[in-house]
C-alpha cells in the first residue's frame, strides 16, 4: 500500500427489490464525499443475492488520508454528506456473468455510518 493510505472494510447494506437471485462476483470503482476523493474499493468476497431481500456486500476502500484529514472536520460538523461512487460490477447467475456500471449518489448521515 502507498504512503498516505490506509485500507477500511466496510460492509454495504443494500436491498435486491427483484425476483430473482443473482451473485455479485466482482466490484471495483471510486468513492467521494462532499466532492473530495476518498480512494479506490473493491469487493472483499463474492456475494450471494437473494430475491426480495437484504443483502450485504464486503468492500476494501484504500483511502487517500491526507483529503479525509483536510476534510474531516467540516464533514463530522454536517449532519448530512454527499457520497457519491462510481464504478464497475459482475453480476449475473448460474455461471453467466454482465458487467454493469455503477453509478451512486446521495445524502448519508454520518452519525447512523458511525454507530
Amino acid at each position: 500500500m502507498a504512503k498516505g493510505k490506509s485500507t477500511m472494510t466496510l460492509d454495504m447494506a443494500y436491498f435486491n427489490p427483484n425476483n430473482i437471485n443473482a451473485r455479485l462476483k466482482e466490484a471495483e470503482g471510486e468513492a467521494w464525499m462532499d466532492s473530495t476523493y476518498l480512494g479506490h474499493f473493491l469487493l472483499d468476497s463474492a456475494v450471494n443475492i437473494p430475491a426480495n431481500a437484504d443483502f450485504v456486500v464486503p468492500v476494501k476502500l484504500d483511502v487517500e488520508m491526507k483529503n479525509i484529514l483536510k476534510h474531516s472536520l467540516a464533514a463530522f460538523l454536517n449532519e448530512e454528506v454527499l457520497f457519491t461512487i462510481t464504478g464497475k460490477a459482475k453480476v449475473g447467475k448460474n455461471g453467466i456473468y454482465r458487467k454493469i456500471p455503477l453509478h451512486y449518489e446521495g445524502k448519508q448521515n454520518l452519525q447512523e455510518l458511525f454507530k
